[in-house]
């Protein structure tokens, strides 16, 4: 799947053959078990795992914990309607941030789920300056983020480095129906003699 996906995406940009690398991991939705994990293109090499330990900047991946925070507050709803203007935060004295959409477009007020939907930023941003950058942050270490996060409005645009494996475990939560399973992948030691020596039962 790995390897046909970054196939894919050099055809589509024009990328040279074997360029792009990537990573990939599958888990169960109920028991938080890994079921497949690719850490490079190349299957059979035994050094850097992008899956476990490529940091990068997560971007709109962290919005879906921006809206659960808000729909927990019971201050919005997927029916709400919110601008998709300008929007500028204070950060300080004389120090201002100003984010904007991808394609530089204000659609208006449009309701949350077409916000999310379409990964708008600036609602993101109006709704988790709203309900506090704090309580984003609480809503992600909730989801089963471990990573320290600093409490600053950048966040909101996704401005975390995580690994693809905190990513998953976020999803994770989230695909459960709000059920944290830390992710695992062994369920046994056994000895020579299939003697169960350690089990590591599911925990919720």
């Amino acid at each position: 799947i790995l390897q046909k996906r970054l196939g894919q995406l050099e055809r589509a940009h024009g990328i040279s053959r074997g360029k792009l690398n990537g990573a990939l991991i599958i888990s169960s939705v109920q028991g938080g078990e890994v079921q497949a994990l690719v850490g490079s293109r190349d299957v059979r090499y035994a050094g850097y795992n992008r899956a476990l330990t490529a940091q990068r900047q997560i971007g709109s991946l962290v919005k879906p914990a921006i809206y659960l925070s808000a729909f927990e507050k019971h201050r919005y709803n997927l029916s709400s309607r919110i601008s998709d203007g300008p929007v500028t935060v204070k950060l300080g004295n004389r120090k201002y941030w100003q984010p904007g959409n991808y394609d530089q477009r204000n659609m208006g007020f449009i309701t949350v789920l077409k916000a999310l939907t379409y990964s708008r930023n600036t609602p993101a941003v109006r709704i988790g300056i709203d309900v506090g950058v704090d309580r984003v942050v609480n809503t992600l270490h909730a989801l089963g983020v471990s990573v320290k996060i600093p409490e600053y409005p950048s966040i909101l645009l996704g401005a975390i480095e995580m690994a693809p494996i905190d990513i998953q475990q976020m999803y994770q939560t989230i695909a459960a129906g709000g059920s944290y399973s830390p992710l695992k992948a062994i369920r046994s030691v056994m000895n020579l003699k299939g003697q169960v020596l350690t089990r590591y039962p599911l925990t919720v």
